[in-house]
């Protein structure tokens, strides 16, 4: 995913589930409510420190919030894979 587009998407989901506002968390984060929105307009990433405290103040990740995973929960599909390759190597022997 990786673009600031699905980032602010992201963040305003979570936003909505927790039922808060742009503007609680832009100063729960000591950012601006008019930096906040123009990142969004204009589809910019926040700095390094920006976006981890806005993590922060969501309860989340930046992992997740750049790219969607919730590194709490394990790559299933990877992890099956990894597990049927195990189990060929087994039946070779």
């Amino acid at each position: 995913m990786e673009n600031a587009e699905e980032f602010w998407k992201l963040v305003n989901q979570l936003i909505k589930a927790q039922k808060t506002k742009q503007e609680a968390i832009a100063a729960s984060c000591d950012i601006s409510i008019q930096t906040l929105r123009g990142w969004i307009t204009k589809k910019r990433f926040p700095n390094a420190p920006e976006a981890h405290r806005i993590a922060q103040a969501l309860g989340t990740t930046v992992e997740y919030l750049i790219s969607g995973k919730d590194p709490e929960k394990p790559d299933t599909a990877g992890l099956v894979k990894h597990a049927e390759a195990l189990l060929d190597g087994l039946k070779k022997l």
